[in-house]
């Protein structure tokens, strides 16, 4: 069963939930504030349906509501029914201090949310990278020294030494993938993170993702395919960044593709218009539905199938996303359970 707590949450974000409950408690406002007329002021209450808005839909839907709010406000002390003032434009002033009032609590809690956001994933990050150096780095480095030493135990077989080094190179790729995603992550939620556009060319960056995650795949039983274009794709990119990404993709392309699957690595030039190229990253693997999708995209987040699969932390995808967000791009997924995924996205090309 799901907990409470996990199923309050999905229900506030629901966009019909946010708007049904703003409008509720903005209509149970007006009301009270309608039955009491001037006799007992409500503007306070107003507050309630803003700060619910901002809080559960973003300082775009608070803004929205707190004009709303206003105006309801408005209506209700110089229309319905009208007041008497010494002057036709002092409910006028009223409402518009009011509106600031209620953009400024609008702005206040969206911000507070932001931060408190900022700082679980922050305190999420810290958690996941003392587990990651306290575990998977000190296996790795274990299997590493294993290696070494079984390697200078045996420095006169080529045919063992050709045996142990791949599996060495495997653990030390698998290794910085791990250590640039959790590097990228911080960098990015610090706000430290900084693009370095240069030209480059994403044939040769994608076919060395692709190199490198060969011997993983050539174990697994997977089987690697890539279609590029015969020209050379130009970009105005960070390639260190871009290597993340497609190291990311192809990584979980191949991890979650069972023995005897394939994934493949297609560029589309020209696609969806002209100076635009498409990049397909798809495999036979166990897929996922739309709704996870979206889970794995916030970050933090593997679904149960993943979690049978291969071990990991469930930052890569939104790693991922991230760095394409900095170039003006969008992750775009298509996946079916049991049947595999496709991501994508569309870089201009320079």
């Amino acid at each position: 069963m799901e907990p409470m707590g996990l199923h309050l949450t999905r229900l506030y974000a629901a966009p019909a939930f946010r708007w049904a409950g703003t409008v509720a408690l903005l209509a149970f406002v007006a009301f009270l504030d309608w039955a009491t007329g001037v006799e007992i002021a409500f503007s306070l209450f107003y507050l309630a349906p803003v700060i619910f808005a901002s809080w559960t839909g973003g300082r775009g839907e608070g803004f929205v509501c707190a004009l709303a709010a206003t105006l309801t406000w408005h209506l209700l002390d110089a229309v319905f029914p009208p007041q008497r003032y010494s002057h036709p434009l002092i409910p006028v002033w009223n409402a518009g201090i009011r509106g600031v009032y209620f953009l400024s609590a609008a702005f206040v809690t969206a911000k507070v949310k932001a931060s408190l956001e900022r700082e679980r994933a922050a305190s999420r990050l810290k958690s996941d990278m003392l587990a990651f150096a306290s575990h998977e780095l000190n296996n790795s480095i274990t299997s590493l020294g294993m290696g070494v030493f079984l390697m200078n135990e045996n420095l006169s077989d080529p045919a063992y030494l050709a045996g142990v080094l791949p599996a060495l190179t495997r653990t030390v790729e698998q290794m910085k993938l791990a250590t640039s995603n959790f590097l990228e992550s911080a960098r990015l939620e610090s706000g430290r993170f900084q693009l370095d556009r240069r030209p480059c060319e994403l044939r040769g960056l994608v076919a060395a993702s692709l190199e490198l995650m060969r011997p993983f795949a050539d174990k697994k039983g997977v089987t690697l395919r890539s279609e590029f274009p015969a020209a050379i794709v130009p970009l105005n990119a960070d390639p260190d960044a871009l290597s993340v990404i497609m190291a990311n993709l192809i990584g979980n392309a191949v991890k979650y593709t069972p023995s005897g699957g394939s994934a493949e690595v297609v560029l589309v030039p020209d696609s969806p218009g002209p100076d635009q190229i498409t990049v397909r990253v798809r495999d036979t693997g166990i897929g996922m539905s739309a709704q996870e999708i979206v889970k794995v995209f916030s970050g933090f987040h593997r679904t149960e199938a993943g979690k049978r699969t291969a071990k990991g932390y469930g930052i890569g995808l939104s790693v991922v996303q991230r760095l394409l967000t900095e170039h003006g791009a969008e992750l775009k997924a298509d996946g079916i359970p049991g049947r595999g995924t496709t991501f994508s996205f569309i870089l201009p090309r320079a």
